[in-house]
């Protein structure tokens, strides 16, 4: 997003990302974390910034890997619901606390 579209967001510009920020930032992030057979994943709600994925941390949230877990169902059935979750709870404090 450029930076002129979030400096015009009152409250600044967020984003979800599918891994533990800052590990495997970029746009593979499922496929490193499951190619690397990674045990513990997660997902990022962050503040947009001008890098890629770089911008501050603002909640994070980790699931363990099962056996037989696909790369589908970690995005589908995890990963996916946390970015849902995440903004929830960050949609939620900026009604309470303005």
């Amino acid at each position: 997003m450029e930076k002129q579209a979030r400096d015009k967001a009152r409250f600044g510009a967020v984003g979800y990302h599918p891994s533990l920020l800052p590990k495997y930032k970029g746009k593979h992030a499922v496929k490193l974390a499951f190619d690397n057979g990674d045990k513990i994943v997660g997902g990022s709600l962050y503040q947009l910034d001008d890098g890629w994925d770089t911008g501050q941390v603002l909640a994070q949230k980790s699931v363990t890997v099962d056996e037989g877990d696909t790369m589908t169902s970690l995005w589908q059935g995890k990963l996916a619901p946390i970015g849902v979750e995440l903004f929830r709870g960050y949609l939620g404090e900026l009604i309470d606390n303005p």
